[in-house]
């Protein structure tokens, strides 16, 4: 099988988005295809925005992703929305 990936993040503020962009692609077609066995033919980043990692004045309102669903791609954050998993290595 052959498949393709559109991925939704944002990037911390102060990091480079094509960096970051690069390597969470990276990451997600090499674990896809190794724990797989599938071919990759594209990973689509699409970076939604940049959040500020001030968390003594973050407060968590409608809309806004939690703290707790921070996920680490490669020493990148990577935030998902709720229910979303970002089980990346």
């Amino acid at each position: 099988p052959i498949i393709t990936v559109d991925v939704f993040v944002l990037v911390k503020y102060g990091l480079r988005i094509p960096d970051v962009a690069w390597d969470v692609q990276e990451s997600i077609k090499n674990n896809l295809e190794q724990y797989t066995g599938y071919l990759v033919k594209a990973v689509n980043i699409n970076v939604q925005g940049v959040f500020f990692d001030d968390r003594t004045s973050q407060q968590n309102q409608p809309g806004q992703i939690s703290p707790d669903l921070e996920h680490t791609v490669e020493g990148h954050e990577v935030k998902t929305e709720p229910g979303e998993e970002a089980d990346l290595k």
